[in-house]
C-alpha cells in the first residue's frame, strides 16, 4: 500500500499498477485481494479513472481497521470528484458513526480522520466562487495539521 501511494504521488502510476500486480501473488492470502483491490482503486482515483476507481472499491473488504479508514476515506474523495452530494454525504455520515462507535482506534487517529470528514464538510459549504472563503480554510486546514488526506484536502481549497 505504501509503494503503490508513493509513487502515485510522483505520477508513476504504471509503475505503480505493474508493481501491484507483479507482487499480488507474494502477498498472505488473507490480504492479498483486498490489498490488490484497495491498490487499484487508489491508482485509478490518480488516473482520475473515479467510476472505475469506485468499482475496484467496492470490491474491498473492510476485515482490517487501516483498509477500512482508507477506504472510506477514498470512497469519499471518488463521491467527491463524481459530485455525487448524496452518497457523499451518506459516506461522510456513516465514517462520522464508525469512527465514533470504533474502540479499536486510537484517540489520536480517530481525530485525524474526524478531522477529514470535517474539513471535506466545509469544503461542501463552501460556494465555488468564494475564493476568500477558500483561503481561510485552507490556513485552517494546514493550521490543524492532524488530518487525514491533507494534501487532497488542500489542494481542493487552492
Amino acid at each position: 500500500k505504501n509503494i503503490v501511494s508513493v509513487a502515485t504521488r510522483v505520477q508513476e502510476t504504471d509503475w505503480a499498477e505493474q508493481f501491484a500486480k507483479q507482487y499480488k501473488k507474494h502477498l498472505h492470502e488473507k490480504f492479498r485481494n483486498n490489498a490488490f483491490n484497495y491498490n487499484m482503486a487508489y491508482l485509478l482515483f490518480a488516473r482520475k479513472q473515479f467510476g472505475k476507481a469506485l468499482t475496484a472499491l467496492l470490491q474491498v473488504e473492510f476485515t482490517d481497521v487501516f483498509y477500512a479508514l482508507d477506504s472510506r476515506t477514498l470512497q469519499i474523495k471518488i463521491y467527491f470528484e463524481l459530485e455525487e452530494t448524496d452518497a457523499l454525504m451518506s459516506a461522510l455520515e456513516a465514517f462520522k458513526v464508525y469512527l465514533r462507535r470504533n474502540r479499536t482506534i486510537s484517540d489520536s487517529v480517530r481525530t485525524i480522520y474526524m478531522n477529514f470528514v470535517r474539513f471535506v464538510n466545509r469544503i461542501l459549504s463552501v460556494p465555488p466562487s468564494d475564493s476568500e472563503k477558500k483561503q481561510k480554510l485552507h490556513e485552517k486546514i494546514l493550521e490543524a495539521g492532524n488530518v487525514a488526506d491533507i494534501r487532497w484536502l488542500l489542494q481542493k481549497t487552492a
